[in-house]
């Protein structure tokens, strides 16, 4: 990545930290009122007003949360865990703000090679596999994303966007190289 692409991504980062800060979190679904404003954006859309040129007005009108940096496997995971029934705003902002930086780049990313990864990783979190052959990265995808909708503890929920964000630095994500950025 050359001197030009990382500062560029760098403004990106604090563009979507700084968003999700002055939000108060996340709110649950594409933009809401949950959180200190009533245009709270989703995650996604966060990323969306951070890497593509388009203004927060045209991405709370049209709904735009489809960054085209992000592989759609992994926004459609990032979906599902904001829309999970976290205990508040702050805290799904807070248990998913690495993965928002992390999923930067991963577009590029062999989806079932990450899969197989992925789910090694969440098997911790006693998630029901199906054992089927045909299209086993996407049995193992839905099998994910029903567990996450159905739980709701928040120590669960961003175990799993941090399980997601490991897998995504074992894969050499270009986001990643970001983290640091972010404070504790």
């Amino acid at each position: 990545m050359d001197m030009k692409n990382t500062k560029q991504m760098e403004r990106e980062v604090h563009t979507i930290l700084n968003t999700i800060k002055r939000q108060g979190g996340l709110p649950r679904g594409h933009s809401g009122g949950t959180c200190k404003t009533n245009t709270a954006m989703c995650v996604e859309a966060v990323i969306t007003l951070a890497t593509e040129n388009v203004t927060k007005d045209t991405i709370l009108e049209l709904a735009l949360d489809s960054p085209v940096c992000v592989m759609e496997e992994i926004r459609m995971l990032s979906i599902r865990l904001n829309d999970a029934k976290w205990s508040s705003p702050y805290c799904r902002g807070e248990g998913m703000k690495r993965l928002a930086i992390a999923q930067l780049g991963s577009k590029e990313i062999d989806f079932d090679k990450w899969m197989k990864s992925f789910k090694e990783r969440v098997k911790k979190h006693n998630i029901k596999f199906r054992d089927e052959k045909l299209d086993q990265s996407y049995n193992d995808f839905y099998d994910i994303q029903d567990f996450i909708r159905d739980n709701h503890s928040n120590n669960t929920l961003a175990n799993i966007a941090e399980d997601m964000v490991q897998t995504l630095i074992e894969f050499d994500c270009p986001g990643t190289k970001f983290l640091h950025l972010i404070k504790e």
